[in-house]
């Protein structure tokens, strides 16, 4: 035979409400987002506190899914996202 429990709350207060977590993909997109100029993988990394392995591969995803564009520096080696 199952047995059967029956949960209760004092108050609303015992219920925790959970907010929707934030990826470090929506974090990367928001700061992009956030500089008209454009941003560097280590910039992005400076302003978001995120470590830059985790900035480069959500900035891959990013161009996968076509919300950034890359253009390079003037010397051509550092590429400078910005948002679509």
């Amino acid at each position: 035979m199952k047995k059967r429990y029956e949960i209760v709350f004092d108050s609303k207060d015992d219920i925790s409400i959970q907010t929707k977590q934030e990826f470090i993909y929506d974090k990367v997109l928001k700061a992009i987002k956030k500089y008209k100029k454009g941003l560097t993988n280590t910039e992005v990394s400076q302003k978001t506190g995120i470590v830059n392995r985790r900035i480069r591969e959500a900035t891959q995803r990013l161009k996968i899914d076509k919300k950034i564009k890359v253009t390079y520096c003037r010397c051509g080696h550092t590429p400078i996202y910005h948002a679509i």
